[in-house]
């Protein structure tokens, strides 16, 4: 009868730890799951803002949609680059543009490329972390860290 019970009772400790294995399982992501929408997000370099829009494609390379900057504020080189994401969800990449921002007395331009770490939410509407910002153009260089978001639009 005892073994009975210590049988009973460890074949249910196996089913709940099994349940418990499958609820914290790591998540599985893929490109397909940051393809298709169009991110937004806002760049602020150089004392500037720039709203702007990216469709990413399969590949990982982003388009640009729409970007409106502060008045004054212009690029020289359009924002490109890629992201993609691994099977944990970490989505890593770069992206690069050429940026002049107005100033008191001359504009501040430079080449700003973004190095970034960030991971989709559960529920597929942000993508978050951190960006390095770096202008490869100065000698020395200069490097940033702020935070990076996208969130999902239409």
């Amino acid at each position: 009868m005892i073994t009975k019970v210590v049988l009973a009772l460890a074949f249910c400790g196996l089913l709940s730890s099994a349940a418990l294995a499958q609820q914290h399982s790591p998540a599985k992501c893929s490109q397909s799951m940051i393809v298709g929408s169009t991110w937004q997000t806002v760049l602020r370099p150089l004392g500037s803002v720039a709203a702007c829009a990216f469709n990413i494609a399969a590949s990982g390379a982003i388009t640009p949609v729409n970007c409106t900057l502060l008045p004054g504020a212009s690029f020289t080189s359009a924002p490109s680059g890629s992201l993609t994401i691994d099977q944990t969800c970490r989505v890593s990449g770069s992206i690069s543009f050429g940026l002049c921002s107005p100033n008191n007395v001359q504009p501040v331009c430079a080449s700003i490329q973004l190095l970034i770490t960030a991971w989709r939410s559960a529920d597929g509407s942000r993508i978050t972390g951190n960006q390095r910002w770096t202008d490869p153009s100065q000698l020395g260089g200069w490097a940033q860290l702020s935070t990076f978001e996208l969130v999902a639009g239409q």
